[in-house]
C-alpha cells in the first residue's frame, strides 16, 4: 500500500561490535525501527533521529514527530489515546497519541550524567526496556551499566507520579535491553547476555534477589510467554532460544533448541528452527499441548553428553537433545524457510516470516508460502492490525502492505534540500574555526545553536559529528527540521534543547571543536556597551567538555573595533578558564586550545614504558569511583580470544592503539572516534607472558613487528614512513621499544 525511507538509517547500539564468527547477535532490538499499530495510526522510534513518528495507517502519511533528546530503540506502547516510551536521553514520556503534545516525562536519575556509545551521546541511566503498561501502570528499567546503579520503575499512566521505584545496586543489577514481559504478579526484564531477571509488580523488588556475578545461561531481547508455565528468551550467542517450564513448584526446569523465533497462538506453537551444519532453517508447526507434555517428558531423562562445567555437565548455551527429540511427535507440518529468515509473527494461525531482503507468507494448513515479497534490507520488526501488516528494516525503510490493494503503493521518500540562504559570515565564520585545528573528525559542539546554519556549514566541511545546543525549543525544532531537510539530522548533527545550567552533563574532554553560532550572527558593540553576554552557556562548562591535546574552542565574529579581549576575559571566561586569548589578526575572534591534562601519563609499552616500569606516571587516578566516558567499536571482531592472553592496548597523548588479529585500530582515547586502521601482516602474537611486545608508541611514530620487520607509522595518519629490517633475516623481530631516538 505505501512505504517510507527516512532519512537516516537505524543507527544501532551494538551491531558491528560484539559478534565472533560462529556467533549470532543477541542485542538486536534496534537493529531496524520497530512498529505498533493503534487507533488507525503506526507509531515508531528512530534510533539515529531521535524522535517518535505517527503515520497515517492507510497512506503513510506523517501526522506528528516529537523529538527527544536520545535514541529511541524500542517500539512504543499505546495505552488509552496516549503514546508511552522511553529514551536514551533517560527519560520516559508520555504523548497524546492524536497530537504528539507531550502530557508528562519523568527520569528515575537522581544526577545527570551523558556518556557516548557508538558516536552517540547517552544519559548513562537509558531507557532500553520499552514501556509496558497494565492496569494504569507504566514498567520499565532505567541504567545499563551496574556499577552505577540501575532502576526499576513504575508509574501512574495518567500523570506520571511515581508508584515505585527500586534501585538495584551493582551487585544485584544486570544491563536491562528489551520490552519486559508481564506474567502474572511479575515482570521479566531481558538482559542481552544472561537470562531475564524477574521483578514482583507489586514493589519492583526481585524474585531472585541475589549477585548476579555469577553466570546465568540465556540471552537475547526477546522474553515471552508460551503458555501459562512456559517462558521463553533468547536467541542466545550460540543460536539457540532458552524454554524456562515453571509447572514444577520447587524448581523451575530449563532447556534449549536451536531457533531463530518461537512464537504461538492458543492451539499452535510456531518455530524457526535451525541447524548449522548445514546451514538450514524449517518452519515448524507444532501441537502446543503434545509439545509442552513431550518437553516435560523429556526433561524427566538426565542431561548426558554434554561438556564438564565445573565438574557437572551442562547444557549451558548448547542445543539440548532431548528436547529436538520431543519435537516430532508434536509436528502438525513443517516446511523449509530461507536461510536468512529473522523473525516471525503470527496471524490467527497464519505465520508470517521476515528476513534478509525478503518477507512471507505461509500457508496455515501446510506451511507452503502463499505470498512472498521483495523487501529493502533485513526485517526485524513486523506488526499487523486492521487488515495491514506493516514491516521495518534496517535499512530505514517501513513498508505497509493489504490483501487486495490493487492501486500504486505511495512512496514517501526524503527530499534532501539545503534549507538555508547562502549566508557568507556563516561560511567565513565556519571556515576561520576550523582553519584553528587539524581535526575533521570526532565531535564538535555548537553553542547557541539557533536555527542550525552554523551546523550545517561545519558539516558540509567535515567529517565532525556535531551536537547543537539551543535553549529556545523553538528554535532548536526549527534547527532539527533544517538538518532534516539537509540530510544531515541523526546522521551527521543532532539538537538538544539545553538550559545554560544543564550543560554540565555532557561527557568531560569530548569536544574536539566547540564554537556557537549565535555570536557569528551577533552585533558585539551593542552587547558589550551594555555588558552583556552575546550567549547563555558558561565558559567553565565549555572548557569541561573540550578534549585534552589539541581541543579548540573558537567563539567570535570578524568585526573590527571590539574590545573582544576584554570580553572574553572580563565577561565569559571571568579568568576562569586558562589560556583564552584574543587573535591578533583576527579582530573580533578568541580561543583556547586545550592542553595535556596537568598530571597526565602514557602507556606506550606492553608494561609502560621502556624500562617495563608498569606504572604511567598518572597522578589523576585516584579511588575506585569513575564513570563511563565511550563505549563501542573496535569490538571482538577483529580482537584476539582473551584467553590467548592477546597484547592489550597502548595509549600515548589522547590516542588508544588497539591491537588486533595482524592488524591495528587507533581511536580517540576520550571519545572513541576512529582515527585510523592498518592491516600489519604477520604481526599478532599471544601468550604475552612468554612473547615480547610486539607494538610500542612514542610521541611522533607507532611502531609494530611484521615477520622480520619493524613498521614504523606516523600517529596521525597510520602512513608507513619507514621499514626496519631484521639484521638476521631468517628470524622473525622479537623485542621492541622506544627511546624517543632509538628503536631497540
Amino acid at each position: 500500500a505505501w512505504s517510507r525511507q527516512e532519512t537516516c538509517p537505524p543507527t544501532p547500539s551494538f551491531r558491528e561490535t560484539h559478534v565472533k564468527e560462529g556467533q549470532i547477535p543477541t542485542i538486536t532490538h534496534d537493529f531496524s525501527n520497530a512498529a505498533i499499530i493503534a487507533d488507525g495510526k503506526v507509531f515508531y522510534g528512530s534510533s539515529s533521529e531521535d524522535c517518535v513518528r505517527a503515520l497515517d495507517l492507510k497512506t503513510g502519511k506523517l501526522l506528528w514527530k516529537f523529538y527527544c533528546d536520545a535514541a529511541v530503540r524500542l517500539e512504543p506502547t499505546w495505552s488509552k489515546g496516549r503514546i508511552l516510551f522511553g529514551s536514551d536521553d533517560g527519560y520516559v514520556y508520555c504523548l497524546d497519541a492524536n497530537t504528539g503534545n507531550e502530557i508528562w516525562s519523568f527520569t528515575p536519575a537522581t544526577r545527570q550524567r551523558w556518556a557516548i556509545n557508538s558516536g552517540q551521546l547517552m544519559s548513562q541511566w537509558p531507557i532500553r526496556t520499552g514501556v509496558t503498561v497494565k492496569d494504569g501502570i507504566a514498567y520499565f528499567a532505567a541504567g545499563i551499566f551496574p556499577p552505577n546503579g540501575v532502576y526499576l520503575c513504575a508509574l501512574n499512566v495518567h500523570d506520571g507520579s511515581v508508584v515505585w521505584n527500586n534501585k538495584l545496586g551493582a551487585n544485584n543489577s544486570t544491563a536491562f535491553q528489551g520490552q519486559a514481559l508481564i506474567d502474572g504478579d511479575t515482570i521479566s526484564f531481558p538482559s542481552g547476555r544472561t537470562s531475564p531477571v524477574d521483578a514482583h509488580l507489586s514493589d519492583g523488588s526481585l524474585v531472585t534477589d541475589k549477585k548476579f556475578s555469577y553466570r546465568r545461561p540465556g540471552g537475547g531481547v526477546e522474553v515471552t510467554l508460551l503458555s501459562e508455565n512456559v517462558v521463553t528468551y533468547g536467541p542466545y550467542v550460540s543460536g539457540v532460544i532458552f524454554l524456562r517450564l515453571k509447572d514444577r513448584p520447587e524448581k523451575s526446569r530449563v532447556t534449549t533448541i536451536r531457533a531463530r523465533s518461537i512464537v504461538s497462538n492458543d492451539d499452535t506453537v510456531f518455530m524457526l528452527k535451525t541447524s548449522n551444519e548445514p546451514a538450514k532453517t524449517t518452519l515448524l508447526a507444532l501441537n502446543k499441548k503434545k509439545m509442552l507434555a513431550a518437553l516435560n517428558k523429556a526433561l524427566d531423562v538426565p542431561a548426558k553428553g554434554y561438556p564438564s562445567v565445573f565438574g557437572k555437565e551442562r547444557i549451558a548455551g548448547a542445543e539440548d537433545k532431548r528436547a529436538v527429540k520431543a519435537l516430532p511427535e508434536a509436528t502438525i507440518w513443517q516446511q523449509d524457510a530461507p536461510v536468512e529468515s529473522l523473525t516471525m509473527i503470527v496471524v490467527g494461525n497464519t505465520p508470517i516470516v521476515g528476513g534478509k531482503g525478503f518477507i512471507e507468507i505461509h500457508d496455515d494448513k501446510t506451511g507452503e508460502v502463499i505470498w512472498k515479497t521483495a523487501v529493502k534490507g533485513e526485517v526485524w520488526s513486523m506488526a499487523f492490525a486492521n487488515g495491514a501488516l506493516i514491516a521495518c528494516t534496517d535499512k530505514g525503510m517501513t513498508y505497509c502492505f493489504r490483501s487486495g490493494f490493487k492501486t500504486k503503493p505511495i512512496e514517501h521518500k526524503p527530499e534532501i534540500k539545503n534549507p538555508f540562504e547562502e549566508d557568507a559570515g556563516y561560511a567565513k565564520g565556519a571556515e576561520f574555526a576550523l582553519a584553528q585545528t587539524d581535526r575533521r573528525k570526532g565531535f564538535c559542539v555548537v553553542l547557541e545553536a539557533n536555527e542550525g546554519q552554523m551546523i550545517h556549514e561545519i558539516a558540509k566541511r567535515t567529517e565532525f559529528f556535531i551536537i547543537g545546543l539551543e535553549a529556545d525549543a523553538a528554535k532548536a525544532n526549527k534547527a532539527r527540521e533544517n538538518l532534516t531537510k539537509a540530510g544531515l539530522y541523526g546522521k551527521r548533527a543532532v539538537i538538544h534543547i539545553c538550559p545554560p545550567d544543564k550543560a554540565g552533563k555532557y561527557p568531560a574532554y569530548f569536544a574536539n571543536l566547540i564554537t556557537a553560532d549565535r555570536c557569528i550572527k551577533t552585533d558585539l558593540k551593542a552587547f558589550l556597551a551594555n555588558e552583556v553576554l552575546p550567549f547563555d552557556y558558561n565558559s567553565e562548562d565549555a572548557y569541561h567538555m573540550l578534549r585534552p591535546y589539541g581541543g579548540v574552542c573558537i567563539l567570535g565574529r570578524n568585526q573590527k573595533n571590539v574590545d573582544w579581549e576584554w570580553f572574553v576575559e572580563k565577561t565569559w571566561s571571568g579568568g576562569k578558564v586558562p589560556g583564552w586569548h584574543a587573535i591578533k589578526d583576527a579582530p573580533g575572534y578568541a580561543m583556547v586550545t586545550r592542553g595535556k591534562l596537568p598530571g597526565a601519563g602514557n602507556w606506550s609499552h606492553m608494561y609502560a614504558d621502556t624500562a617495563n616500569t608498569s606504572n604511567s606516571g598518572d597522578s589523576l587516578v585516584t579511588g575506585i569511583e569513575y564513570d563511563l566516558q565511550w563505549m563501542g567499536a573496535p569490538g571482538t571482531e577483529r580482537i584476539v580470544n582473551r584467553h590467548m592472553i592477546p597484547m592489550g592496548p597502548l595509549y600515548m597523548d589522547g590516542r588508544m592503539y588497539v591491537f588486533g588479529l595482524h592488524y591495528i585500530t587507533v581511536v580517540d582515547a576520550y571519545n572513541g572516534t576512529f582515527l585510523w586502521e592498518k592491516e600489519i601482516p604477520n604481526s599478532s602474537r599471544v601468550i604475552m607472558a612468554l612473547n615480547a611486545a610486539p607494538i610500542c608508541v612514542d610521541k611522533r611514530y607507532f611502531y609494530s613487528v611484521s615477520a622480520n620487520e619493524c613498521w614504523v607509522m606516523d600517529v596521525k595518519t597510520g602512513e608507513t614512513v619507514r621499514k626496519l629490517k631484521s639484521p638476521r633475516e631468517k628470524d622473525d623481530w622479537g623485542f621492541i621499544a622506544s627511546t624517543g631516538k632509538y628503536v631497540v
